[in-house]
């Protein structure tokens, strides 16, 4: 499905009325947005979807798969800037300590880095899932 939603096209809703432009992404933001998952195939294929979704809105998106190589040795092959944002993908029920796990390790190695840990379908306390992953 993630395959055939890329060759889709959404009909152009820009001409609906009341609807105001939305702004050229390149304008936004000038960087990358490197979207990992956090431990198993449900965190990598909303990661995938997450990166269709922005490549749809303009933004530069790449998304990694969860075999192979550590979060770290990718940022190191692709040349991670200081300008790209890293988003960790994760789906309950056991989403924070890999998310919390990798967000610590990213950190560690790549410090300026901008890390985004996104916790799809959560309805718990927002505050304390904050608190948990921000330990890191």
């Amino acid at each position: 499905m993630i395959a055939e939603f890329s060759e889709y096209q959404l009909p152009d809703s820009s001409s609906e009325e009341g609807s105001a432009p939305a702004p050229d992404a390149a304008e936004c933001l000038n960087a990358r947005v490197l979207c990992l998952p956090a431990h198993d195939r449900a965190d990598e294929i909303t990661a995938a979807m997450l990166s269709q979704i922005l490549e749809e809105k303009g933004f530069a998106a790449l998304a990694f798969p969860c075999v192979g190589p550590s979060p770290n040795e990718v940022l190191r092959v692709i040349e991670a800037s200081r300008s790209d944002v890293v988003c960790i993908s994760a789906l309950p029920p056991y989403a924070f300590a890999p998310a919390r796990a990798m967000c610590k390790q990213i950190r560690d190695q790549f410090p300026k880095l901008r890390v985004v840990v996104c916790v799809w379908g959560f309805t718990g306390d927002t505050q304390k899932a904050m608190d948990r992953v921000e330990r890191t």
